[in-house]
């Protein structure tokens, strides 16, 4: 009860950061290097690993998730779909972005022109869901999820 009052607590001051209205110098700090353009194909192998560990906290437990799900489904089939789907799901995006590179190039220009309005939305999401955690609100949110998008496994 308690840990998910502090975890609650830690997410609303997060949000609050995001959204703008409490500045956390930790979180603002930026580090940035230069890579030379020179590197050609071999250049690509750091770029890709360093996207790799950048995401892997937010895939991770998804990832985990899914095999899980896979491991212990029936058949090993349905393991292999929802794979392929969860695959699908992450690189399409990609994919279509760089067969797209112009429009994708416009939609970034709508994303920077509006950042500001994304961020607030951003961090109210965020107070909201660390109020929920404080309150224990997340099992009647989850419930309610649940009723407009009812989970039914291909058996």
């Amino acid at each position: 009860m308690w840990l998910g009052r502090v975890g609650g607590a830690i997410v609303i001051i997060l949000g609050l950061s995001v959204w703008g209205m409490v500045r956390i110098p930790a979180l603002t700090r930026e580090r940035r290097f230069q890579v030379s353009r020179r590197g050609g194909l071999l250049g690509i192998l750091p770029v890709g690993m360093a996207f790799g560990f950048a995401w892997t906290p937010c895939i991770g437990p998804v990832l985990a998730a899914i095999l899980t799900l896979a491991a212990t489904s029936t058949r090993a089939a349905d393991g292999a779909i929802l794979l392929l789907g969860y695959s699908l799901g992450l690189g399409l995006p990609f994919v279509i972005t760089a067969a797209l590179l112009t429009g994708a190039i416009d939609a970034l220009g709508w994303v920077r022109r509006h950042g500001r309005l994304i961020e607030a939305a951003s961090g109210a999401f965020l107070v909201a869901m660390g109020a929920a955690l404080m309150f224990d609100l997340i099992f009647r949110f989850n419930t309610w999820i649940l009723r407009l998008f009812p989970f039914r496994p291909a058996i």
